[in-house]
């Protein structure tokens, strides 16, 4: 577990889907950082908006549908592998669980110099005991969304299809 895209600057209180407004990958789309993945998707927990880019797992709606529940399983299981890569990064680099600098910038660099690391050792076949893996403190399946835009129909096909296909 990689990480192909960092973005570091805001306080860990604000919410995922206003950080990933706020960077610039949102404004062109993420169809470059996608194309570094396989399969070209990004995906997200239940606090994104469905974009062609973006798959958030969906939402408890009155026609819910079988397929829709094996897209969430599946969904929920690629999600749990972004979270136990942070918790990978907190147990090689303990020193993130508390950085304890005032300088913003010099907390920058520690983070993002972990991250560089992170992949340069996993690169040299360096693995972490999972016994030593820290708890991210992150919600995996969080449903507060920021913003309950209605989905770009094509986005929603897209999705659909997708999920009928698994």
């Amino acid at each position: 577990m990689a990480f192909i895209d960092v973005f570091v600057g805001f306080p860990g209180s604000v919410h995922d889907a206003r950080v990933l407004q706020e960077i610039f990958v949102y404004e062109v789309g993420v169809y470059e950082v996608a194309s570094k993945c396989e399969g070209g998707y990004v995906l997200g927990d239940a606090a994104y908006t469905l974009l062609p880019w973006l798959l958030p797992p969906y939402r408890p709606i009155a026609n819910w549908q079988p397929w829709m529940t094996r897209f969430n399983k599946v969904h929920s299981k690629q999600r749990v592998v972004v979270e136990c890569a942070f918790g990978i990064l907190k147990a090689r680099f303990q020193r993130l669980l508390y950085i304890g600098v005032t300088d913003i910038e010099q907390a920058v660099r520690i983070v993002i110099g972990a991250c560089v690391l992170h992949n340069v050792a996993r690169r040299s076949g360096d693995t972490v005991d999972e016994g030593e893996v820290a708890d991210t403190g992150t919600d995996v399946s969080s449903t507060d969304p920021i913003d309950d835009q209605t989905p770009a129909v094509s986005a929603a096909a897209m999705r659909d299809t997708l999920a009928q296909s698994l």
